[in-house]
């Protein structure tokens, strides 16, 4: 047990015991996907790849282009670029040459528009690389240096000729009096202000976040956005689209609900909607140009108002692990049960409720809440820059949960926020609700002794390095608390 050893992977099968909600995961994974792969992306800016220079960087034994390329074109430009509201592709020389084309102020690959190019700090530049940013600067295109501009072009054939060339398109893109492009001394907030100047936004969060990120899709019938907080916390405010429509609908990927938006204005071809998200939260935007009547109703927006009554559920709970039955007064980990602290699967819980007709209407929806989960402290960056893996979060449910209502499965939760829409199972008077609970396969593993890979070495030499043993230890497990029944009156 538990067969395979982990490194370095997922674990997407039955040895981990969340694996009863991989439905409701794959279903949020398909509805983002298929959504994205609709019509063509939208993305203003074109940052260019000094592949030249990071040629000139490689050595014997380091000749990995892309992590030099990843130096050269620094974090905090694409952060800006992103930051400033606008999508960006990347283009190296042979790209351009081989398929772009200048039109109209626009950089064109195929049937995708680039309105601005960026240069990241640059030693040197290919005479005609240059010569055809200069034609798009000169049709209206937006040119922008950062840093430093080459001193002259690559190659040891490179003729004194083609460095002059090199330099006098320079000074007339931009040291001339009327120059096309634009040289920015450094990056910042005058960076992004400059971007904003010579281009709408394509979308604008208030108050603004670097955590937050979006991916704009556009098709005959509508713009689509992707809006995901990569944040530990929640953000709300409002969002400004570089669209407009008939109708403006929230998609929540997780369950697949639709709802129309909460529209602040819509004024100079641009769309701002007032929006919630969660820790971690994400939400599709479909901005249609005719009447979407399937999506009209308007529900009630995370996170819920009009709060019209509740029950506390956090006490009085029978639960199954295993063979094993236990009666909690409240709710606790089951590392604090008895013989149960190396268990490993799903906990099943069982209680009874009485509801009265108060609780039912047409204009009432009720939810089964698990609390809200806990920021323990920033999002690490990616591997690579001292990061990590783990998201650095306290959940009420550990780790994921099915919930069933008079014998109907109603909902999974297994990410914020930890509720689920009850309505449809409820029924007046008595209520049977069972919640199964899955933790992962860190509680059995930690009850064993830890593999040995010596005689694997032996035989195969050794190919890795166990991650992360030292952490091997039981984790909290099943319903935290508190858990509520609540109803919402719809606006």
């Amino acid at each position: 047990y538990p067969g395979w050893r982990f490194y370095a992977a997922g674990v997407f099968n039955d040895k981990n015991p969340w694996w009863l909600v991989m439905p409701d995961l794959a279903r949020y994974l398909s509805r983002v996907s298929y959504m994205l792969r609709q019509g063509r992306p939208v993305a203003d800016v074109l940052i260019y790849l000094p592949t030249d220079d990071a040629w000139g960087q490689l050595s014997l034994g380091q000749v990995d282009l892309i992590r030099v390329l990843a130096r050269l074109v620094p974090p905090e430009l694409v952060g800006s670029v992103l930051d400033a509201g606008f999508n960006f592709d990347v283009f190296d020389d042979q790209a351009l040459e081989d398929r772009g084309r200048t039109e109209q102020g626009a950089l064109i690959f195929g049937d995708l528009r680039y309105r601005a190019v960026i240069l990241p700090p640059l030693e040197t530049m290919p005479v005609r690389t240059l010569e055809r940013l200069a034609e798009f600067a000169r049709r209206g295109g937006r040119l922008i240096a950062v840093g430093r501009l080459p001193e002259h072009a690559p190659g040891f054939g490179t003729s004194a000729a083609e460095h002059a060339r090199l330099q006098d398109i320079l000074r007339e893109l931009f040291h001339s009096p009327s120059a096309p492009a634009t040289l920015v001394a450094k990056l910042g907030p005058d960076f992004i202000e400059l971007l904003r100047s010579k281009l709408v936004p394509d979308v604008e969060f208030q108050p603004g976040s670097p955590e937050l990120g979006f991916v704009h899709r556009e098709t005959s019938f509508a713009d689509i956005y992707f809006i995901a907080n990569t944040n530990a916390r929640a953000w709300q405010g409002e969002v400004t689209f570089r669209a407009t429509g008939q109708s403006v609908v929230v998609c929540d990927a997780v369950t697949g609900s639709m709802e129309a938006a909460d529209i602040a204005r819509v004024s100079g071809g641009r769309t701002t909607l007032k929006l919630a998200l969660e820790p971690f939260g994400s939400r599709l935007i479909i901005i249609a140009r005719s009447r979407w009547e399937e999506a009209s109703e308007k529900k009630t927006s995370w996170p819920a108002s009009d709060v019209a009554g509740e029950l506390d559920l956090s006490a009085n709970w029978e639960l199954e692990l295993g063979s094993k039955k236990f009666v909690l007064p409240k709710l606790v980990s089951w590392t604090e049960l008895e013989d149960a602290e190396g268990y490993s699967g799903v906990g099943v819980y069982r209680r009874t409720i009485e509801l009265g007709p108060e609780w039912f209407g047409k204009q009432r929806r009720v939810y089964l809440d698990f609390g809200e989960g806990k920021a323990t402290g920033p999002v690490p960056q990616p591997v690579g820059r001292g990061g990590g893996y783990a998201a650095p979060w306290e959940a009420p449910v550990r780790e994921a949960a099915v919930v069933l209502v008079n014998g109907q499965r109603v909902g999974a939760v297994w990410c914020p926020p930890y509720r689920v829409e009850v309505t449809s199972a409820l029924r007046a008077g008595r209520n049977e609700i069972e919640i199964q609970v899955g933790n992962t396969a860190m509680n059995a593993m930690a009850a064993r002794a830890l593999p040995d890979y010596r005689l694997l070495w032996l035989r195969y030499g050794r190919r890795f390095e166990p991650q992360d043993m030292e952490r091997v230890r039981a984790l909290p497990s099943g319903l935290l608390g508190p858990v509520r029944l609540y109803r919402v009156e719809l606006r």
